[in-house]
């Protein structure tokens, strides 16, 4: 039986990450996270067809589906039955697959996930306008040893009228194809020629100001910051490095050990001797603030502890290897360092023989709308002497850079080591790169983000003054920061209620996260085809949400404070034990009490919109309904992590 990630439960997907999964790997949105099962443009979708507006991925910068003609063109099985891209209602043309108008009959998705119910996976079809007029299906199924059966037809299904296809998305048919058709035809190392490599980097390099000519492809931001680090120690022939703090540059050993956010954790490794923490440069909770020195250039206040960290090895006879950094910092909290910054940075470094890294992999490929990297928005004497970038370049594909100069390309060179890397520049990659450039181009990506990044940021400075909890607003292009606090004046930071936040706006269907030293800064970093009209449904929600927690409602402060955690644990558990029943009732194949435990699912789905005050109500039914279905379930108390979980269990029992 051919098995699809659509057609597994959720409570079943949790069972088998918890299993098969390294615990150290972390969900959003624990307590209840989201399967997602499709995206399509700036939405995302999950296994239930809920649609959520994606504020939060800064991967893929292009989204786009597949048109009517590509599809009946080729022919091609497309969507699975029970995926949340089918839907009812009459089509509005005759002849082609149109976009669905309604979700699927919940008791519909729930069989379709369960394979014993059909015996096969059902894949279906472009539809022709006969099959949408005589309310028929065409399908092929998909048997384990993937043979294909010959077409057929579907019985009328009494509830569904005119079953139609929603087009692929995701990923923008430009790049999917260029994917395609060079998996199709080579994969292979770069240590044969091929033109798709030398045109990447050609293209890429073309965006960059001189020096910035030699590149190196690998696979991912944490990659190409690791063998930037191997370029400057190379070059420079020292060691130490400086970074700022709560930086964040990948997950390799080489990387925990120079980015605070990770090494400084409380069971985390340390700061090493050779590394150097600077102060982040944030003007608004930082070191300095614009508000205790209204008249100083804060950017040469904050580069001068760069230059005392320089100065200070160099008394101890030692050289500075490199300075690394975001030129936006992300993970440390949506910050813009002052303009001066990386200026008088980057000349300190350069005074006692170090090189200048700029971090671009969250931040490059016209993010901040105004320049192609988010480093030109400091001027031409602030260039950097390499430059990593990663995530956008592959739009979902696993391809990255560092780009440097020919001097340091020269003396990594001359040690006689040869770099290879098995996947870095493939042609696979190098295509998918390639076009992923040419769309932002051709599209107008980079104009797009300029013109809706001014959008946002004048919405949410109104939405500022009309709520005390905003701190500041700040960011450039389709890169925003919105700290919390719960005091204006002392700055606060209101980290339980940014956590909320980003649950609430959850339930509306916005997907958002917080971050910074405090996790008290809501980060908006949508998809670069972000509109003006989703700024509206953002910050119009936005602020429906800041309504519960604004400053001055102490109660609702408290009740944050107490009810927050029971409740996500208490709404994780409903979930689980509703959809454990689903399973239940489906091997007796009842539909009417399959019906029934659906319907009770989206009414749990609607308490999540309830105020704080229905907490008691909720917790009532839910331990009603955990007292009858906790015995059945193998759920062992005793050795339950959660404290919240734990007490919830043995009070059920």
């Amino acid at each position: 039986m051919a098995e699809s990630l659509e057609q597994m439960p959720k409570s079943e997907t949790i069972r088998l990450r918890d299993r098969y999964i390294g615990q150290a790997c972390k969900l959003f949105y624990k307590s209840n996270p989201l399967k997602i099962v499709r995206a399509e443009g700036q939405y995302m979708y999950d296994e239930r067809g809920n649609r959520y507006l994606d504020c939060i991925n800064n991967v893929a910068h292009a989204f786009g589906s597949r048109n009517d003609s590509e599809l009946e063109a080729e022919g091609k099985p497309e969507r699975l039955l029970g995926s949340p891209s089918f839907g009812y209602g009459k089509s509005r043309v005759k002849g082609g697959a149109r976009r669905a108008r309604y979700p699927w009959p919940s008791w519909a998705i729930s069989l379709a996930r369960v394979p014993h119910v059909f015996g096969e996976v059902v894949f279906w079809r472009h539809i022709p306008a006969k099959s949408l007029e005589t309310n028929k299906l065409s399908r092929t199924c998909l048997y384990p040893d993937r043979r294909h059966c010959s077409m057929e037809t579907l019985p009328n299904m009494s509830n569904v009228d005119n079953i139609v296809y929603f087009g692929m998305g995701h990923c923008h048919p430009s790049v999917v194809r260029a994917g395609q058709d060079q998996m199709a035809m080579l994969s292979t190392n770069n240590r044969f020629l091929h033109d798709n490599l030398v045109i990447c980097a050609r293209r890429l390099t073309s965006f960059l100001p001189e020096p910035l000519s030699v590149c190196f492809l690998v696979n991912s931001g944490s990659e190409a910051n690791d063998l930037a680090l191997r370029l400057a120690q190379t070059h420079t022939k020292n060691k130490d490095i400086i970074t700022l703090d709560h930086a964040y540059h990948g997950h390799l050993t080489s990387m925990i050990d120079i980015s605070p956010y990770k090494f400084n954790k409380p069971n985390g490794p340390g700061k090493k001797d050779w590394v150097h923490v600077a102060p982040c440069p944030d003007v608004y909770r930082g070191k300095y603030r614009e508000i205790d020195h209204p008249d100083e250039d804060l950017g040469d206040r904050y580069a001068d502890d760069v230059r005392i960290i320089c100065q200070n090895l160099k008394n101890k006879g030692k050289g500075v290897c490199a300075f690394i950094a975001e030129s936006l910092l992300s993970v440390g909290g949506q910050i813009l360092p002052p303009q001066s910054y990386f200026r008088n940075a980057y000349r300190h470094v350069r005074e006692v023989g170090g090189v200048c890294i700029a971090d671009e992999v969250q931040v490059g490929f016209g993010r901040v709308g105004s320049h192609m990297w988010a480093f030109q928005l400091y001027g031409e004497d602030a260039v950097p002497d390499i430059v990593t970038v990663g995530k956008p370049m592959g739009n979902g594909h696993p391809v990255a850079a560092v780009i440097t100069t020919p001097a340091i390309a020269e003396s990594f060179k001359n040690t006689g080591i040869e770099y290879f890397n098995t996947y870095g520049g493939n042609p696979v990659s190098c295509a998918i790169a390639n076009a992923v450039m040419e769309v932002i181009e051709r599209e107008n990506l980079q104009e797009n983000a300029l013109l809706v990044g001014n959008h946002l940021m004048s919405e949410l400075r109104k939405l500022a003054k009309r709520r005390k909890i905003i701190g500041d607003v700040r960011g450039v292009g389709l890169f925003v920061g919105i700290e919390l606090v719960r005091d204006r004046v002392t700055r606060t930071p209101a980290t339980t209620e940014a956590k909320h936040v980003v649950t609430r706006m959850k339930d509306r269907k916005i997907l958002i996260s917080s971050d910074g030293p405090d996790d008290n800064i809501l980060k908006v970093k949508p998809p670069m085809v972000f509109t003006i009209e989703n700024v509206n449904h953002l910050v119009s929600t936005l602020d429906e949400v800041l309504e519960e927690v604004d400053i001055g409602d102490e109660e609702v402060l408290e009740r944050l404070n107490v009810g927050v955690l029971e409740l996500e644990v208490l709404e994780y558990w409903i979930r689980r034990i509703l959809e454990w029943w689903n399973v239940q009732i489906l091997e007796d194949q009842n539909i009417e009490k399959l019906e029934y435990w659906n319907n009770r699912i989206l009414e749990y789905q609607s308490i999540e919109t309830l105020e704080y005050e229905c907490l008691n109500i909720w917790k009532y039914e839910s331990t009603t309904i955990l007292k009858a279905t906790i015995s059945k379930m193998d759920v062992d108390t005793d050795n339950t992590t959660c404290p919240s979980t734990k007490s919830l269990l043995v009070r059920a029992n």
